[in-house]
């Protein structure tokens, strides 16, 4: 493939924040001065306004997991005329339902149709073995790539492992009160760190998927063993309202406020480079984000021991498994860590080592570049 020729269309469910729409953002920046033409379709969120800051443009698309007949036929409409009149040759597609329009539509107009894949899944086999047909498919991990092969039978010489990555947390910008509700996060974390306080992080979209319930209820136990705690949770979604509801009764309620939820923010390097602890509660994922944002910072991570995850994190070498949906596990290697600075030190110096070695940002934009050029 000649990059310099190719107008791309990325496809996806949202552009709200999360994992998957990170990885759409990065790789608009890999290829913006590569390719002749990018545009991105979604049901739209707030990571659109990075895009027009990018210069790209951005097209709304009815939500792709609303698979109604009239849905269907009014998302196949509008996606015929983007590529029509974007004149779309590439097709990179990061949901399961926009793989199955892209397959649906590669037959008129012969673009090259690359699906990313970010979750374990085993459900809908007949539409995702439908939909990955003659798909170039990169699985973002060993766990997906195995899960493709064994759960759709997906041929093995058709998938590409590209590990996902971030960018290097290392500046911190913002951090003096400013009178705005930023400034003032960073004002109330310094005086948290005055008075001794442990920070705890948990960044994720508040849904059932991520396991915040388990988070939360992990406090009570957790404070009986280290009494200065606050657990920080980033981010925003659906269960937003139970979980708070929730805090309350687990004692969030209580001096100062010790659950606090700051919704969602575009500052989370920051923010967890001024955590003394990283928090992954997942009932499942595919290969998430999170734990290489952790070591991106130089922080380590009790997460739940599930696929994906554990293919990242290992065992008291750069973090801590627990099992998922267990609060008490959850509370014991979260107070390990607090509790042990040398063991918390050992294995945060150990998590860096593993960005640097694994997931470096730089591995991934020459792994995906490549990719491209090969097809």
């Amino acid at each position: 493939m000649q990059l310099e020729q190719q107008n791309i269309l990325f496809f996806t469910r949202t552009m709200e924040v999360g994992g998957t729409e990170q990885i759409v953002l990065q790789l608009c920046r890999i290829f913006q001065d590569k390719v002749n033409k990018i545009v991105v379709c979604s049901c739209g969120g707030s990571y659109t306004a990075r895009l027009e800051e990018m210069h790209i443009r951005h097209y709304t698309l009815p939500d792709i997991t609303k698979r109604t007949p009239r849905m269907i036929y009014k998302t196949y409409i509008a996606l015929k005329k983007i590529i029509e009149e974007e004149e779309i040759t590439v097709v990179h597609t990061h949901h399961r339902m926009a793989a199955f329009y892209a397959r649906m539509l590669q037959r008129r107009y012969h673009y090259i149709h690359i699906v990313t894949v970010h979750n374990i899944f085993k459900n809908r086999r007949l539409l995702t073995v439908m939909a990955y047909k003659g798909a170039n498919i990169i699985a973002c991990g060993n766990a997906v790539k195995d899960n493709l092969k064994q759960f759709f039978g997906v041929p093995e010489n058709s998938i590409h492992v590209i590990y996902n990555s971030v960018e290097e947390y290392k500046m911190i910008d913002g951090m003096e009160s400013s009178g705005t509700d930023e400034g003032d996060i960073y004002e109330k974390v310094r005086k948290w760190k005055e008075k001794g306080y442990f920070l705890v992080g948990n960044i994720a979209r508040l849904e059932k998927q991520k396991g915040i319930e388990y988070f939360i209820r992990s406090f009570p136990i957790a404070r009986k063993r280290c009494n200065k705690l606050k657990y920080i949770i980033i981010g925003d979604g659906s269960g937003r309202e139970a979980l708070e509801s929730l805090a309350m009764q687990m004692g969030g309620a209580a001096s100062e406020n010790d659950i606090i939820f700051l919704g969602r923010r575009d500052d989370v390097g920051n923010l967890m480079i001024c955590m003394d602890l990283i928090v992954l509660s997942s009932l499942w994922e595919g290969r998430p984000l999170v734990p290489i944002e952790a070591f991106a910072a130089g922080k380590t991570i009790v997460a739940s021991n599930i696929e994906g995850v554990n293919e990242i994190v290992a065992d008291q070498r750069n973090g801590i498994l627990v099992p998922p949906a267990d609060e008490a596990a959850l509370a014991e290697g979260i107070t390990r860590l607090l509790t042990d600075q040398d063991k918390r030190k050992r294995l945060e110096e150990n998590a860096y080592h593993t960005y640097c070695e694994e997931y470096s940002y730089a591995a991934f934009v020459r792994q995906t570049l490549d990719y491209y050029c090969g097809l």
